[in-house]
């Protein structure tokens, strides 16, 4: 799934409560989702400091790489780099670990096991330096730096939310999502010869769980008072990509491409 949206640049990963959890579930599948996408997202020289040890994370080291321009290789020079915090003073600021074998300074003083993004003064590769040498200069940018400034797609965050209604709610995003879609199998146009609109800002997809689909969801949701049925009043486009299909159900990972 992981894999998947950042082909896409997903910019954000909302994991909701479709229904009411049931009490003798050993393990939170929101939270174990959640758990797995922040790893996956996480540079592999940062996970050890910023991922906590988990079961969830068992089995974690097999899943393929996102392969991402903030996961640069040993070879691969970059301006851009994701770092963790380290230490810190008022009259040097603080030292970031971002994966190159010599640390670099920020002037700000923050307090150690942050994550960060740094701008370097000029590209540059993890073969390329030594440890003990002297820190390099950097300074903290925005997340949105890499992408606003040279089109660089740099990853994704990851929100829960308690309901469907709340992942609408509760954005980030100052106005919102200004286009909203929903995808489901049940009472939703074929997708094929359907257009979408020419320009958005924030773009939200929603997908419902493995049993009753997105109307279950929002049925189930208290705070909404919707029927099932009237679904698609709340989105701006609802759509079935698979009314074509040979099969009578998609899994997740394949209705979302």
């Amino acid at each position: 799934i992981a894999r998947s949206l950042v082909i896409f640049n997903v910019d954000e990963i909302i994991i909701y409560q479709d229904k009411i959890q049931k009490a003798h579930h050993k393990v939170d599948p929101n939270l174990f989702l959640a758990r797995v996408f922040q790893y996956m997202e996480t540079p592999q020289y940062l996970r050890k400091a910023l991922v906590p040890l988990s079961p969830d994370l068992k089995f974690a080291g097999l899943l393929p790489p996102l392969d991402v321009p903030h996961h640069p290789g040993m070879h691969e020079q970059t301006r851009y780099r994701e770092g963790v915090t380290l230490m810190s003073n008022k009259e040097d600021g603080t030292l970031v670990d971002v994966g190159l074998f010599r640390r670099v300074r920020i002037d700000k003083a923050i307090q150690p096991g942050v994550r960060v993004t740094v701008e370097l003064g000029s590209p540059i590769a993890a073969m390329e330096t030594r440890k003990g040498q002297k820190p390099l200069p950097a300074k903290v940018v925005s997340p949105k730096a890499p992408r606003e400034k040279m089109g660089l797609y740099w990853g994704y965050s990851i929100r829960l939310a308690s309901s469907i209604s709340r992942v609408m709610t509760e954005s980030p995003y100052e106005d919102g999502y200004d286009y909203m879609v929903g995808v489901s199998d049940r009472s939703a146009k074929d997708m094929y010869g359907v257009s979408g609109p020419k320009e958005f800002r924030h773009l939200l997809v929603a997908f419902g769980g493995p049993m009753g689909g997105l109307q279950e969801a929002i049925e189930a949701d208290e705070d909404l008072k919707v029927a099932g049925e009237d679904a698609t009043e709340m989105f701006d486009m609802f759509i079935d990509p698979n009314a074509q299909s040979g099969t009578r159900a998609v899994r997740l990972e394949v209705n979302k491409t």
